[in-house]
């Protein structure tokens, strides 16, 4: 959480390219001067995604979600952040969740490209995949996937997919969580050779700037 979302904050905002430079920079001050534009546009991410979370809120229905047993928020939202927005709205109401921003692709055609996040027990791309007909393309896993509809296609999608949300919902499969006791000290855990592997991440003592 500390280095992770300043990399992928990049990429969700067009400039993967500067990770490239950071990651091959050789010269101590630029490469100093990268991680801070890094820092700088994933404070832009989170404002971004707050702002898109609160347009989605505004939005929802609670009792759609009741009746539908999904969430399909769609508009002006930045697609670098639907997969975020998607799982904030998942830890809210605890049902599979769909975000869209509307785009022009490269060939001119108006569509909706989403991120589609989901709960235990119920499989994203198994929903997705029965009314797979709406979708242009799409991909993931269980949990999560990524999708891209023609506008012309997108009411017929969501009112598929909803009737598909139900019906997985009544079928959805109830997981319990396991728990693990380690039965170990710290020191064991915490080995010579797993302390020479994190010195290797550390930073030096002096970075010249």
């Amino acid at each position: 959480y500390l280095l992770g979302p300043k990399i992928n904050a990049a990429g969700r905002l067009g400039k993967s390219d500067l990770v490239v430079k950071l990651f091959t920079e050789t010269e101590p001050r630029a490469a100093r001067k990268l991680a801070l534009l890094l820092t700088s546009l994933n404070e832009e991410r989170k404002l971004i995604s707050s702002n898109n979370l609160e347009l989605a809120l505004k939005s929802i229905s609670n009792s759609s979600i009741n009746y539908d047993k999904c969430v399909i928020s769609s508009g002006d939202l930045h697609q670098g952040v639907a997969g975020i927005v998607a799982s904030k709205l998942v830890e809210i109401y605890g049902v599979p969740t769909l975000v869209f921003a509307e785009t022009i692709l490269s060939d001119g055609s108006a569509a909706y490209i989403g991120s589609a996040r989901s709960i235990c027990g119920v499989n994203i791309t198994e929903m997705l995949k029965i009314c797979s007909k709406w979708i242009d393309r799409f991909g993931g896993h269980e949990m999560a996937a990524g999708l891209t509809i023609k506008s012309e296609n997108f009411k017929g999608f969501v009112d598929n997919f909803k009737g598909i949300a139900r019906n997985f919902w009544g079928n959805r499969q109830a997981l319990s969580k396991k728990s693990y006791d380690i039965e170990c000290s710290v020191e064991e855990v915490m080995s010579e050779e797993c302390l020479e592997f994190f010195k290797l991440l550390s930073l030096p003592d002096i970075i010249p700037y």
